[in-house]
């Protein structure tokens, strides 16, 4: 098995764009103490689903998605989760899970440091 290939491909475009735009945001609140507002998690989301989308514009495009809507009565009783939806939710994953990584000491005692070793 190849270990080095644990998570899908969509993975791997998408968890540069959230270092990066956790990187950006860093400074506007404690990284080690808190968690952004919520706002805040809702802004890097939209911000970081346009960069993926800006680089991979494929990742949005299905026509056959968009014309196989199924109008009948059980359809519109329900929401519609499209690649939109999908890709957000995928986003918001990998940045909840990686602003909580950051929060966690190590066994060693110290905390992550997003610039490289651990902060003691």
């Amino acid at each position: 098995m190849d270990y080095n290939m644990q998570y899908p491909e969509i993975y791997y475009r998408i968890h540069p764009n959230v270092v990066q735009c956790i990187m950006r945001y860093s400074s506007s609140y404690d990284m080690l103490n808190q968690m952004p507002e919520e706002d805040l998690v809702e802004v890097m989301i939209d911000e970081i689903y346009n960069e993926v989308i800006r680089e991979y514009p494929e990742i949005n495009k299905d026509l056959r998605e968009q014309r196989s809507v199924v109008r009948t009565k059980y359809a519109q009783n329900r929401p519609y989760y499209g690649r939109k939806k999908l890709l957000k939710d995928i986003i918001s994953i990998i940045l909840i899970g990686e602003l909580l990584y950051r929060r966690r000491p190590n066994m060693f005692g110290g905390y992550h440091n997003p610039f490289g070793g651990f902060m003691y």
